[in-house]
């Protein structure tokens, strides 16, 4: 279950955002509260980056914006989009909370940003975990009249969008790997996870889950944004640059379909005249990337034939596969 944005935690977190030592009764002076539910609320989830030094206080272990509604609102205008923008503290998923919320009547271009999500799902049933600060985690509800069967390629568009909007932020160049994941310098950065509901042929809704590793955990192979150099990075104004950018995407999608974004992504491709290694339920096959179908599809050059996939985990032959 989702908390309010106004929790102890969120508004403690903002008051160590500046990055300096603060005791719990200087913080329980700041927001009102007692000194006991300072170290209560600091001390009872690990997912907090913040340390404590006896004799000084608590202090956050790397900087970050904290997320805000109103900032991303802000960013956003005069979209449509910054009608209905939600952030959360913790949550289990922001597809899985959207998903709840879509069926209850939320409205087209609702979006959800969490700070924390435990239980966060990838594709195939992999997890996506971030701590607080460590990512930008958001889904949004996009509706269609067209049916959930014309949105096939829907997630390599909002690759593509999603490579504009960061390459708009900090000239950052990354690189897509189908059909679903963002890549730096050959590690992944993030990801995108779709989710239909309703119609093959009428009114549906896709919820589009997005993560990105601003910081990781230096256990984690995977890439993040402060490999770049990029600390204290402004997440609201990165939120609402994406999720221009996804608008943008989307309106396109909806008049002409995936095919209006291949020849981009082909550009943005990771592995373009590669051998690749794809690993489907029932089988593992190499071949030479050969480009796309009109619907997203994966062409792959197997010597005697050009062969389609829809489904499948992509690797250059002999590549570890990701965990994340």
């Amino acid at each position: 279950m989702a908390n309010s944005r106004g929790s102890l935690t969120a508004a403690i977190l903002t008051e160590l955002s500046e990055g300096s030592f603060r005791s719990a009764a200087q913080l329980a002076s700041a927001l009102n509260v007692s000194r006991s539910a300072i170290v209560e609320a600091l001390e009872d989830s690990a997912s907090l980056p913040v340390f404590r030094v006896r004799g000084h206080g608590y202090r956050i272990a790397f900087p970050f914006v904290p997320l805000s509604a109103e900032a991303i609102r802000l960013a956003l205008l005069p979209s449509i989009l910054a009608e209905h923008v939600i952030v959360i503290d913790e949550v289990e998923s922001t597809n899985t909370e959207l998903l709840t919320q879509a069926a209850r009547g939320a409205p087209h271009g609702t979006s959800i940003f969490a700070e924390h999500q435990s239980d966060g799902r990838g594709r195939r049933g992999r997890s996506w975990q971030a701590r607080w600060g460590e990512g930008l985690l958001f889904s949004l509800l996009w509706r269609s009249e067209r049916g959930a069967a014309a949105l096939a390629g829907l997630s390599l568009a909002v690759g593509v969008a999603l490579a504009r909007g960061l390459a708009e932020f900090a000239d950052i160049k990354a690189e897509l790997k189908w059909p679903n994941d963002l890549l730096l310098d050959g590690a992944k950065l993030g990801g995108v996870l779709v989710e239909l509901t309703g119609e093959i042929n009428g009114a549906c809704a896709a919820v589009i889950g997005v993560g990105i590793n601003l910081r990781k955990p230096r256990e984690l192979p995977a890439a993040d944004l402060a490999d770049l150099g990029l600390r204290r990075i402004d997440r609201n104004h990165l939120a609402g640059l994406l999720l221009r950018h996804l608008e943008e995407a989307l309106e396109t999608f909806d008049r002409r379909g995936f095919a209006a974004f291949r020849d981009e992504w082909i550009a943005r491709h990771a592995y373009n005249n590669d051998i690749l290694m794809v690993t489907t339920p029932n089988e593992q096959v190499h071949g030479r990337f050969a480009g796309l179908a009109d619907d997203g599809g994966l062409l792959l050059d197997r010597g005697s034939r050009i062969e389609r996939f829809a489904v499948g985990e992509v690797s250059l032959r002999g590549e570890p596969r990701e965990h994340r």
